[in-house]
């Protein structure tokens, strides 16, 4: 499987995510595996203009998800429904990937707009998460209690 791009003009919405006070996500794969949700959700992929190879992940990361593998054939399945879009072969698995991009680009677009109409409010995300969820015991100081 190939490694994994993001766009480098989502690169300042990475960084605010992943560092600093506002580092909800202490790993890329995370943020990636979560706005990747948020983009499907939304039911819309965003290819990606521009890619740094060099800063491409390697898919063995996501292993550490045991989630990473559903997601990404799930994807695949609901979005072409078809069954050989899971075949194991080098064109599947690419395409797998590509959707997968699509979607992490377009949550990331959707996640950097909610940032800076709060200027970059962590409590912005949570709120974010919370109006995105079923779950309407949810609340917002619950939400900074989250390990992602």
């Amino acid at each position: 499987m190939r490694r994994i791009l993001r766009a480098t003009d989502k690169e300042s919405v990475i960084q605010a995510l992943t560092t600093g006070e506002m580092g909800f996500f202490n790993e890329i794969w995370k943020l990636l595996l979560f706005a990747a949700m948020v983009g499907y959700h939304d039911g819309k992929r965003e290819p990606l203009k521009k890619a740094d190879s060099g800063k491409a992940i390697d898919p063995q990361v996501f292993g550490n998800s045991p989630a990473w593998p559903g997601i990404l054939y799930l994807m695949g399945l609901v979005e072409t429904e078809d069954t050989r879009s899971l075949y194991a072969d080098e064109r599947n698995e690419n395409e797998l990937i590509k959707r997968f991009e699509e979607y992490a680009n377009r949550g990331l677009t959707i996640v950097g707009g909610e940032l800076e109409s709060s200027s970059f409010s962590l409590l912005s995300i949570n709120r974010f998460v919370l109006a995105n969820t079923d779950d309407s015991h949810a609340q917002v100081s619950d939400i900074g209690n989250l390990t992602l």
